[in-house]
C-alpha cells in the first residue's frame, strides 16, 4: 500500500510541474502574440522609409547617408532595407556587416568599400548632435 501511494505521490508531483510548465508556455504565447504585431508595424514602417528615400522624401529622424563618401542612392536604399535609418545606426553598424550587405546586392556593388563609412557616420552624427550643420562631400 505504501508503494502504491509513493507512486500516486510522485505521479501527482509530475503533473503539478507539467502544469506549472504549462502555465509558464501560455504565457509566454501571450506575450509573442502581443509582441508579433509590433514587429510587423516596425517591418511596415521600413518599408515606408525605404519608399519614401527611394522617391527623395526624407521623414524626419532618417539621416541622408548621401553625405558619405562611397554612398549613392542605391546603397542608401539598401541600408534602409536593413534597417540602417540614421547616422548612428550607421556607426554603430560593422563593417563586416555592410560589406556582407554589398556582396548581397550582387556584383554591381563588388567595387564598394565600407570601411570608413561607420567613422564618417559617428563624425556626422557627432556634428549633428554638437549642432554643426554637416557638409555633403
Amino acid at each position: 500500500m505504501s508503494t502504491q501511494h509513493d507512486e500516486l505521490a510522485a505521479l501527482q508531483s509530475r503533473v503539478e510541474r507539467v502544469e506549472a510548465q504549462s502555465r509558464v508556455i501560455e504565457r509566454l504565447f501571450a506575450r509573442l502574440s502581443e509582441l508579433e504585431p509590433q514587429a510587423a508595424q516596425a517591418d511596415r514602417l521600413r518599408e515606408i522609409v525605404v519608399r519614401l528615400t527611394a522617391v527623395g522624401v526624407r521623414p524626419d529622424g532618417v539621416d541622408d547617408f548621401k553625405a558619405i563618401e562611397g554612398i549613392g542612392p542605391r546603397i542608401e536604399q539598401l541600408c534602409r532595407e536593413a534597417g540602417i535609418m540614421t547616422w548612428r545606426d550607421m556607426a554603430e553598424t560593422p563593417v563586416a556587416e555592410l560589406q556582407r550587405m554589398l556582396d548581397a546586392a550582387g556584383p554591381r556593388f563588388a567595387m564598394h568599400r565600407p570601411a570608413t563609412w561607420p567613422a564618417q557616420a559617428a563624425a556626422l552624427a557627432a556634428g549633428a548632435d554638437s549642432g554643426a550643420v554637416p557638409i555633403a562631400s
